[in-house]
């Protein structure tokens, strides 16, 4: 699956519209402090929530910011701008409908693995990007995890449950495309910087050297703040992590002080945000707990109400007899108060007065109307005799029926069961809608694994030789339009047929696994590689001159040499020999296949000088 293909699926998380005007307008060259402070000021919950995080232990000062121009100079238009995308997403996805993914987790993982990147930037000689920037990207670097939560709760939820090893591997097998992938697509949509999603998609990798770029330089510290975020609420640190924090000669002692600081910054957010506390390192739930969140899961017989009415002596004697017939009921005095429970509640049947202050009966049935996650919700108004003429305009909102008031008991229990007809309905076509939706899926994830399948080398897993044509032709292309080198490197192994003749197939099988694995770890990130049949193997390297394909090729041979396959008692060490040749967009009248042509000879030179060497055409 693509991640355009994704998109059209279902609703991944989003940012507010107030969010991605104010990420339009940083693509402006003369934007002043003004417009960009105008739309975050139209928005008051975004505009308190801003100004606490900037004033909280994150971005502490000694003057305290009171506006949000004061946060822009504080910050910086870019940083201001990824904060309000961060807690635009934050606030609309801190629940769903995925059982077994934890929310709260999620999100509690996610500040303090913020606030861990922001940490370990500070103590960077050579930073890629700054500390504040650095914690929105930590904070939004498994965003992809959540979006397949959102997207495919159900499926997701038997992904999580049925993972013995890789969460990623399975997500690959159900859905053929990963959270990382999702990612680096979500974040590239919002605009962040195309270095973050570089190290993202390295981040997988089991060695990135840090020297090469300053894309492997932040995926080697994403890596670091993984493994330090799980352990920062421990009692010790791993000795992995601890090997890793010494490779950016990080001391035990700046461990220690990281999580007598990070801790209590971690806390302060964390209720800044209204985000529970989690120290779980996994996404599993209890079922049962769960269930509790999700209404179409409760009995229809007992219906979870929320009721809502001013006159609190009212108020508690419908809770009282709503709770004698069966029904979870929730009770508050006021609209204001409603819709802080409504979303994360989740209640069948809402009934409400209709006159209350400041938020009337109408007001409210329209806000929660106007509410995507709500607007299946069933509403009862309570009305006097006077308020007859308001039913009109009720029903044009959404209002599903009204009772009287004073409220009589035998009314009360007819309307209610028609409410609960009405639920049980709406149940049976949101399973209905499931099953259908499930089939889709079940079919989709088919037909994308099929068509994985036909570009895929079963034994190595890297892209085969049909995927190879029709990328030489795609990067030829963009090539060639773009006026930026390309280069080919042909990758064969010495003395391969020895191995299969000596050991067998199934040893020769393990050594070009093997081989494959190494040669991923070897390229860069923009690099291609194939399996071109039998031990013979092509990297497409775009935007890559002589100089540097050069350095790329001995990385390739160095790395080989260095990792022998582990358990293989093989005659000789094993070793590649490399054909190179650079794209002539004049002389290679045949395209591409000319240029591999010149690197397949390129490649007999080198086994002709003595093989484990590389030659360029």
């Amino acid at each position: 699956m693509e991640f355009e293909e994704l998109k059209t699926l279902g609703s991944l998380p989003s940012p507010s519209g107030v969010a991605l005007e104010v990420m339009r307008l940083t693509q402006r060259a003369d934007l002043s402090i003004e417009d960009i402070a105008k739309p975050v000021q139209a928005d008051p919950a975004l505009t308190g929530q801003l100004l606490k995080i900037v004033n909280s232990a994150v971005y502490s000062q000694d003057k305290p910011v009171i506006s949000v121009k004061e946060a822009v100079l504080r910050l910086g238009i870019n940083v201001l701008a990824r904060l309000v995308l961060t807690l635009s997403v934050l606030d609309a996805n801190k629940t769903g409908r995925c059982l077994a993914f934890d929310y709260d987790c999620y999100w509690s993982k996610s500040l303090l693995k913020g606030l861990t990147m922001q940490a370990l930037v500070k103590e960077c000689q050579q930073r890629v990007f700054s500390p504040e920037e650095a914690f929105t990207i930590g904070l939004l670097s498994d965003i992809g995890c959540l979006a397949l939560a959102q997207v495919y709760p159900d499926e997701y939820s038997e992904c999580i449950e049925s993972v013995t090893s890789s969460l990623l591997e399975r997500e690959r097998e159900l859905f053929a495309i990963d959270h990382n992938q999702i990612t680096i697509g979500m974040l590239q949509d919002w605009g962040l910087p195309k270095l973050s999603t570089d190290a993202i998609q390295l981040v997988s990798r089991a060695n990135i050297n840090q020297n090469d770029s300053a894309a492997e330089r932040f995926a080697s510290q994403l890596q670091l703040a993984n493994r330090l975020t799980d352990d920062l609420c421990q009692e010790r640190f791993s000795v992995e992590t601890v090997c890793l924090a010494e490779q950016h000669a990080l001391s035990m002692a700046l461990l220690d002080k990281f999580r007598t600081e990070l801790l209590p910054e971690w806390v302060e957010l964390s209720k800044l945000l209204s985000i529970p506390l989690k120290t779980m390192p996994n996404l599993l739930v209890n079922k049962a707990d769960s269930a509790e969140s999700h209404p179409e899961s409760l009995p229809l017989s007992g219906l979870k109400i929320l009721l809502v009415e001013d006159d609190r002596f009212q108020l508690k004697l419908l809770t009282t007899y709503l709770e004698k017939q069966g029904h979870q009921v929730l009770g508050v005095d006021n609209g204001q108060q409603a819709l802080q429970h409504l979303v994360i509640d989740q209640p069948q049947l809402i009934i409400s007065d209709f006159k209350m202050q400041p938020m009337d009966g109408l007001t409210l049935s329209r806000t929660i109307r106007s509410t995507p996650q709500c607007e299946n919700i069933y509403l009862i108004l309570l009305t006097g005799d006077n308020d007859r003429d308001i039913m009109s305009e009720a029903f044009s909102i959404g209002v599903d029926d009204f009772i009287s008031k004073p409220v009589n008991h035998i009314e009360l229990d007819a309307r209610i069961r028609g409410a609960q007809r009405a639920i049980q309905f709406q149940t049976k076509l949101h399973q209905e809608h499931k099953q259908i939706k499930r089939h889709s899926f079940d079919l989709a994830a088919a037909n994308r694994k099929l068509a994985k399948m036909a570009i895929t080398d079963q034994l190595t897993n890297l892209p085969n030789r049909r995927y190879l044509m029709s990328r030489l032709e795609q990067e030829w292309s963009v090539s060639l339009r773009q006026g930026k080198p390309l280069a080919l490197l042909v990758v064969d192994l010495d003395f391969f047929k020895h191995v299969n003749d000596q050991f067998g197939h199934d040893v020769g099988d393990k050594v070009l696994m093997h081989f494959a694995s190494v040669l991923e770890q070897s390229i860069r990130i923009s690099d291609i590689a194939c399996r071109m049949g039998g031990e013979e193997f092509v990297v497409i390297a775009p935007n890559t001159e002589q100089q540097t394909v050069g350095i790329l090729a001995q990385r390739i041979l160095s790395n080989v040499e260095q990792n022998q396959p582990a358990g293989l008692a093989l005659s000789r060490r094993l070793t590649v020999s490399i054909g190179v040749a650079i794209a002539d967009f004049e002389k290679d009248s045949n395209q591409w296949s000319d240029t591999l042509k010149r690197a397949d000879a390129a490649l007999y030179e080198a086994k002709a000088a003595g093989r484990n060497t590389f030659i360029i055409g």
